[in-house]
């Protein structure tokens, strides 16, 4: 059985503009992965969790990302379970709504 972790994921670089966090989304979903992704300042951060086999194909799609977009650097650092059932997009830095949520 695979185990269930949760990922922070700091991403530097065009990621802006380029439908990064949409895309994202979509790539969550695909995989089963739960969490959220917004704009911190000049950064992408993405809280992912899922199981650990999910989890290295999600942090490997975050490595490449969307069509148009220069990743200058990637951070990921393990953060506690919050076992959330949803992806959730989230507008700027202290969005109390996301944009947009799915169950998986």
């Amino acid at each position: 059985m695979n185990s269930v972790s949760r990922v922070r994921i700091v991403i530097t670089g065009n990621a802006q503009r380029v439908g990064f966090r949409h895309r994202a989304f979509q790539a969550a979903v695909a995989l089963g992965i739960t969490g959220k992704a917004m704009y911190v300042d000049q950064s992408l951060v993405i809280e992912a969790e899922g199981n650990d086999s999910d989890l290295g194909m999600f942090i490997s799609w975050c490595h490449k990302g969307p069509a148009g977009s220069v990743i200058d650097n990637i951070e990921v650092v393990a953060i506690e379970k919050l076992h959330s059932k949803s992806f959730d997009i989230v507008s700027g830095v202290l969005a109390a709504k996301p944009l947009v949520t799915i169950n998986v």
